[in-house]
């Protein structure tokens, strides 16, 4: 379906730690997301897994206005917007090789 990707992404992590993932919102409703981000009371962090081409806008819609443009050639960066969600305070990868750190072509002869 329409969040098979994301969901991918972040169901063998929520499976290792017995969490349900949310699939509530659909696929370009960021302010969906924005709403079930600010109306969450639990205890720990927010893990989202979107589209790269919309998390400027989600980042925006959570109130922070300055929120730079997600890169179009990566799908590695993890933001850290700590609350109240104004400020992204770390952008990281993790670095994997082949995955995302391309790996120099090489040919054997």
């Amino acid at each position: 379906g329409e969040h098979r990707r994301s969901y991918e992404t972040v169901l063998p992590l929520a499976t290792d730690l017995g969490l349900t993932v949310d699939t509530s919102c659909k696929r370009n409703k960021v302010h969906c997301v924005a709403k079930a981000v600010n109306d969450y009371d639990g205890p720990g962090n927010i893990l989202i897994s979107w589209r790269h081409r919309k998390m400027r806008e989600l980042v925006q819609a959570l109130g922070y206005d300055d929120a730079p443009e997600y890169p179009d050639d990566r799908f590695d960066l993890i933001w850290t917007i700590p609350f109240p969600y104004d400020n992204i305070t770390d952008i990281r990868s993790e670095d994997c090789p082949v995955l995302d750190i391309p790996e120099e072509l090489t040919v054997e002869l």
